[in-house]
């Protein structure tokens, strides 16, 4: 008995396709896909030395992003409660909004969920990877180098 391997399917004709109505539909998902990755990652230049890092992640995803306290939490493996507490504590801090002007820097939030390291830790690793010397961290992150050292030699050491 001989096996059929013709695979049966069906014939387009793409020659008369317009295929600018495609590139349109690409390029609208591509920004829809594109707003919701931007609103998993968070600039760099809100980090400070005013607000801990778990405040500012939830103080930008609450006021700015618009996200619950439920949904910051799974996010960043952290329960409601901790995200709540660190919420208010930040708006005692720095009562205002974030106004966000530099989005050339931004790290996703993912890396968060991983409790091993701190939200610096996190952070100084994740730029380590990228490439990028203390020094510019601690700039980024407005931090002294030397924090910054020690954060990142505490990280490796775990």
């Amino acid at each position: 008995m001989e096996k059929n391997t013709k695979k049966e399917g069906i014939d387009i004709d793409f020659s008369s396709y317009d295929y600018s109505q495609l590139r349109r539909i690409y390029d609208d998902l591509k920004e829809h896909i594109d707003r919701i990755e931007s609103k998993k990652r968070i600039p760099l230049s809100l980090f400070s030395s005013e607000l801990s890092g778990l405040e500012t992640i939830v103080k930008y995803f609450k006021e700015n992003v618009g996200l619950s306290f439920k949904d910051i939490a799974f996010m960043v493996g952290r329960s409601p409660k901790t995200i709540w507490q660190a919420y208010n504590f930040s708006k005692k801090k720095y009562p205002k909004k974030f106004i966000v002007k530099d989005f050339s820097h931004t790290v996703p939030l993912e890396i968060f969920r991983d409790r091993k390291y701190s939200i610096l830790e996190h952070i100084v690793l994740y730029l380590k990877k990228k490439n990028m010397k203390l020094s510019e961290i601690g700039i980024l992150l407005h931090r002294n180098p030397s924090t910054i050292w020690t954060v990142n030699s505490r990280a490796n050491k775990k």
